[in-house]
């Protein structure tokens, strides 16, 4: 069922999907108190591998070291230059690539390179800036916030359900694109069913009547789960009889969709589940990051392991086609956004997207 059973007023205006100075706003109030993907945990499962990326407009990087995994600003304590190039690579001691400066596992110098040059100075009293960092299930975390709550306690009553649908699954695949369209409307696009028969007609050819829907939102997520009894259906048959030849303790559900405020989207099926990150770059621009993954426990028969990869390939296909189906859509809305002179209007089947925009209205209002 809806939540809400009465009218939604939509909570943001087109300037915060068009405006340099909402973006701005968005990264300085909200995405900098809040966990970012920085990549798969098995990236980091050497001693010496690092990643380095851009946090929110900060380089950050993350290293493996001692049996560890800190992250800290990727700017040198010298000169401030980046320590390593984006990317992933190995280096058992951090060394800036431009005057050698190097450093241990907890960001303090340990080498400087011509030292007796640097007078009256002493090199352990410089270190880089440290970031918090988090492991959770296969995905490595970091936080611009000293003082923000962990992850796990921003999944809040979603922590056991995270751990179910990710944590003894393998990473099967990687997904990336970028468009020319502010995150909102990604996102946006993605928490709403109201549009799914008209732009996915071969895949879904009506709206689903509101006793099977099951909406749950909360102050730091939201969450979909499709009651549809599985039907007599070719393809309803396949799912099931593939879920039941390769899992030995299939739920036996159609599939949920959860939002993590205020950019992760998760999808969970007993076949294959995804984690989107949407990454703002600018207020028109935004990256797409879709991660796919598989269950590690199978059931022990020949040929189950290629029977597996053969579904998921299929399934990671159809998801693709599916999607980009939507990404022709971005575009036209990001274009209407630029010449409305109004809010629009909201759907109770559309009120997860009401539960997003209370979700930015309150964290850009809040001090």
């Amino acid at each position: 069922m809806f939540v809400h059973q009465g009218k939604l007023d939509p909570l943001l205006r087109p300037e915060d999907y068009c405006a340099e100075e909402s973006f701005s706003r968005e990264r300085r109030d909200m995405f900098s108190r809040q966990w970012n993907i920085v990549g798969l945990a098995e990236s980091l499962s050497r001693a010496g591998d690092y990643i380095a990326v851009e946090v929110q407009g900060v380089p950050v990087i993350v290293h493996h070291s001692d049996g560890t995994i800190n992250a800290f600003r990727n700017s040198c304590a010298h000169r401030h230059s980046m320590l390593r190039p984006h990317g992933t690579g190995n280096q058992p001691r951090l060394t800036c690539q431009y005057h050698g400066w190097q450093y241990q596992n907890d960001g303090k110098v340990t080498r400087v390179p011509d030292g007796q040059s640097f007078k009256g100075i002493k090199a352990d009293q410089f270190c880089l800036a440290q970031v918090r960092s988090e492991v959770c299930g296969p995905f490595v975390l970091v936080c611009l916030d000293d003082h923000a709550a962990s992850f796990r306690s921003h999944l809040g009553d979603l922590a056991s359900e995270f751990d179910t649908s990710f944590g003894h699954h393998r990473h099967f695949g990687t997904w990336k694109t970028t468009h020319a369209v502010n995150w909102k409307i990604i996102v946006e696009n993605a928490v709403e069913s109201y549009h799914v028969p008209l732009v996915h007609p071969t895949t879904f050819q009506n709206y689903r009547a509101e006793e099977l829907h099951d909406h749950r939102l909360a102050p730091n997520w939201s969450r979909y789960a499709d009651l549809q009894p599985w039907d007599q259906s070719i393809v309803s048959r396949g799912f099931r009889f593939l879920a039941r030849t390769l899992l030995k303790h299939p739920t036996g559900e159609r599939f949920k969709h959860t939002h993590i405020y205020p950019n992760h989207l998760l999808y969970y099926g007993d076949l294959m589940s995804t984690w989107t990150v949407v990454e703002p770059v600018s207020a028109l621009s935004s990256n797409y990051t879709l991660y796919a993954f598989v269950p590690e426990e199978i059931r022990k028969a020949p040929g189950k392991r290629i029977l597996q990869s053969g579904s998921a390939t299929v399934l990671l296909k159809q998801l693709k086609r599916i999607l980009r189906e939507d990404m022709e859509l971005w575009p036209k809305v990001q274009g209407g956004l630029a010449g409305s002179v109004h809010s629009g209007v909201l759907s109770c089947r559309e009120e997860r997207i009401w539960a997003f925009q209370e979700f930015v209205h309150k964290s850009l209002s809040s001090p």
